[in-house]
């Protein structure tokens, strides 16, 4: 058994039994101290020496005692140099005394306490004005600098959601790698200290903290919010640590109150919450990496319990599309990366920039083929995830995350969850745990937690994507989670190795890794680079010559979209008339390559050989050929992914004349609805105070966004496309006519035009009554389907994007 002690406002272990054993019988442990076994209760000494002589008797035999290893020598009592203010009954478990002494800066004892995991979200640090010689400057450069100076002051001004008093110096001290203490005063009424400390190894030289203090005078954050503290800015350079750092603030709440410690956004008026360690009426510890600017808000435990709050995440709208199987660079799956990523893209792509919703968005990345079904040839976003995955070390950092977040009782743990999400209104990560026979931490699982009701938190599961309902359950009777059931990734649980996870915690948003990190990963998404830098290195070539004397073969990197015919494809030579080739290269011979046609498997993995290739001879059908080549390796004896790679190829000139039906349905519509329920809220309101139920404005505009998202969101609109060519020997230009009927009944006509290439095709119609534009983006899926996107640019472009979804014809038969 591994025991955690509990010493001065820290935590310190894991300490094997005989250990305890051995410092209780030497009266090692000093009044005040407290110990925990992972999961359970902080205990004090006399109850544990009590539980350890009941185990000896129960065995048959008294304890042994064993000598304690050098290493274990427990950390020395905390000398005050003020004196100690006798600490209130603590009303939360657990809840150690507080206790705050020592100088300015302490080094660890020679056991530091273990680190708890976690990154916070990373905010970056203005750019400093630079000073010049104003005499020789031009008026044209001057005036280039007041303008981008004021652009530059206007993109950073502060958001004004909390009003503050004047800055106050705390500490300015220096802490080596060896690690240290930094206490300081927030103005506590009783005179008690903040305590950061800072691990050994956190930073690899002296870095430098300079700690402030601004009073919240006023703030326009929501009734919810109840700054206990002032803002409390940590400067460090804004540079991460390698190890987790810890904060303990005094504050003081009733019995029947909750407290969680905010980061706060002054750019953007956002907050973040922060991990919570511990908690108690005095006191409050959080964990993280990094520091900025942080506050504590309290609120009844009543208003928590029983809550029901929504941030509008939904499984099947807003997770990725595909299964967490896991890659070569997340061999054993990576729920994290994939968690984070999706949250991350809800944040600040769907809600921020208001985006297209994530689920589908690239599937089949941007290629136009819908494959939802098939997720291996969604590369850009999996790769993406396994990358997230792997900067954060999941594998390593999720055992020290259990080691640290798992000490808090349930009941805080599902007040952590409830708080987060009210006040910031965003789905929030979950870490969770199982232990083996002995309590060791066994494997862990990350899913995102998105609304509760009825004391249930509502999850989206990487293992199963898309799929509503998924729930934790808090049972408010014995303030427990019942164990949530998954796996570490989708292969463990279809092969039956799934596991219940009764270790439910709270972490962070962007405890894993910096905010900015993940928003880089993203556009190296777009750039087609995701994990560039992290998965094995190959190419895919395309036979572009062969020497007819001597056999020589020309390659080139293939393109993503070729346009060829049986003329082009016989210059090779006659025996590669109607054919293309291709291969794979890598620069080991471990590498295997799988050949698809659309979906359909045309040819299982085979291993690059002693020169690392592998070589395809495809035979083409008229029409679009796409083609697809799954890559993979082997890493602890299975088979790994690493990419897809998909080709569209069109063979010989399609004719697309003639009539296509299909139907176009509103998959996103937030704009809109969003604009019309501000716009009629009040006149809702106003009238039904003549009613007998008469509602506010605010509860009339959630009733109108629910209604008019119940008519819109999955809405099917039967049309028709008829196209001819402009000029019957032009096979690229074509003239459009797109028919439907509106919800009135009446049939809407437009006249458009087309241009057929070899990968993409737009048009657009035009609506003069609303002055609102419709486009559309598609592609041939083979010589039959055009499917792809349409947006709704509403009122002359009053509102962007207002609504959009998926469209689908298929060609008629003459």
């Amino acid at each position: 058994m591994q025991w955690y002690l509990w010493r001065g406002g820290s935590r310190h272990g894991p300490y094997d039994e005989n250990t305890i054993t051995l410092w209780l019988a030497e009266g090692k442990l000093v009044p005040g101290d407290l110990l925990a076994l992972p999961g359970g209760e902080w205990l004090s000494p006399e109850q544990v020496a009590a539980s350890i002589r009941a185990k000896a008797a129960g065995n048959g035999a008294h304890a042994a005692v064993a000598q304690a290893p050098p290493h274990q020598t427990p950390p020395a009592p905390l000398q005050p140099t003020a004196p100690v203010i006798a600490p209130q009954t603590p009303v939360y478990q657990p809840a150690p005394p507080p206790a705050y002494a020592g100088p300015a800066v302490t080094p660890y004892p020679q056991t530091p306490p273990p680190a708890v995991g976690g990154k916070v979200k990373k905010y970056k640090k203005p750019r400093r004005k630079h000073r010049g010689a104003v005499g020789c400057l031009s008026v044209f450069l001057v005036f280039a600098i007041l303008v981008g100076s004021g652009v530059y002051l206007f993109a950073n001004r502060d958001s004004g959601n909390l009003k503050f008093g004047k800055r106050q110096t705390l500490a300015s001290e220096k802490v080596t790698s060896l690690g240290g203490e930094i206490t300081f005063d927030t103005g506590s009424a009783d005179g008690r200290q903040a305590v950061l400390q800072v691990p050994g190894k956190a930073y690899e030289k002296e870095t430098a903290f300079k700690i402030s203090s601004r009073e919240i005078k006023e703030n326009n954050l929501g009734e919810h919010f109840n700054p206990i503290t002032p803002l409390i800015t940590i400067d460090n350079g804004h540079a991460y640590s390698a190890e987790v750092m810890t904060l303990t603030i005094p504050i003081s709440i009733a019995d029947d109150e909750f407290a969680m410690a905010f980061y706060y956004d002054r750019k953007t008026g956002e907050l973040e919450a922060l991990p919570l360690v511990q908690l108690t009426t005095q006191s409050i510890t959080v964990a993280t990496e990094h520091f900025s600017d942080v506050a504590v808000s309290k609120i009844k435990q009543s208003e928590l319990e029983g809550i029901d709050v929504d941030t509008g995440f939904e499984p099947g709208y807003d997770d990725w599309q595909f299964t967490n199987y896991g890659s070569f660079i997340a061999p054993g799956g990576h729920c994290a990366g994939q968690s984070i990523s999706e949250m991350w893209y809800f944040v600040e792509k769907y809600k921020a920039a208001s985006e297209r919703r994530l689920y589908g968005r690239y599937d089949n990345n941007d290629f136009g083929m819908g494959t939802i079904d098939f997720w291996e040839d969604d590369s850009w976003g999996y790769r993406f995830a396994s990358t997230i995955q792997n900067k954060i070390d999941w594998d390593s950092r999720q055992y020290k995350i259990a080691e640290n977040l798992n000490l808090l009782g349930d009941r805080w743990v599902f007040f952590s969850f409830a708080y987060s999400m009210l006040l910031t209104k965003s789905p929030q990560f979950v870490a969770i745990f199982r232990y083996d026979a002995d309590g060791n931490i066994a494997g862990g699982h990350a899913i995102v937690a998105y609304k509760i009701k009825d004391n249930i938190i509502y999850v989206a599961d990487p293992n199963k994507p898309g799929v509503a309902g998924r729930k934790i359950v808090f049972n408010e009777k014995n303030n427990k989670f019942e164990p949530y059931s998954s796996a570490a990734n989708a292969a463990d649980l279809a092969a039956g190795k799934g596991y219940k996870y009764p270790s439910i915690n709270y972490l962070a948003v962007s405890a894993m890794i910096s905010w900015d990190t993940v928003g880089q990963e993203y556009r190296n998404m777009l750039d087609k680079k995701a994990g560039d830098d992290l998965f094995p290195a190959y190419k895919l070539e395309l036979l572009t010559a062969v020497d007819p004397d001597t056999g020589e073969e020309t390659w080139s990197d293939c393109p993503e979209s070729i346009e060829t015919d049986l003329a082009k494809t016989s210059e090779l030579g006659p025996d590669y008339a109607g054919k293309l080739v291709f291969r794979v290269k890598c620069a080991f011979n471990n590498l295997y390559s799988s050949l698809y046609n659309e979906t359909k498997l045309k040819k299982a993995a085979e291993i690059t050989g002693g020169d690392g290739i592998v070589k395809y001879t495809v035979k083409l059908e008229k029409g679009v050929n796409d083609i697809g080549f799954y890559i993979q390796a082997m890493r602890d004896a299975e088979m790994q992914y690493i990419d897809f790679k998909r080709v569209k190829v069109v063979y010989e000139t399609v004719d697309l004349s003639g009539t296509w039906e299909g139907e176009f349905v509103v998959t996103e519509a937030g704009n809109i609805i969003n604009l019309i329920a501000d716009w009629f809220s009040g006149v809702v309101s106003y009238l039904s105070q003549i009613g007998d139920e008469p509602v506010s404005r605010e509860e009339a505009r959630q009733n109108l966004i629910a209604q008019m998202e119940s008519q819109l969101y999955g809405k099917t609109i039967p049309m028709t496309m008829v196209l001819t060519k402009h000029d019957p020997k032009d096979e690229v230009n074509y003239d459009a006519v797109i028919r439907y009927t509106g919800d009135d009944g009446n049939l809407y006509e437009y006249k458009t035009k087309l241009k057929y290439s070899d990968k993409e095709i737009k048009f657009s119609v035009y609506d003069a009554a609303s002055s609102s534009r419709m486009k559309f983006s598609c592609y041939l899926e083979g010589n039959d389907t055009l499917a792809g996107t349409y947006v709704v640019h509403a009122w002359g472009g009053l509102v962007r994007n207002a609504y959009s979804g998926e469209w689908r014809v298929d060609k008629q038969k003459p």
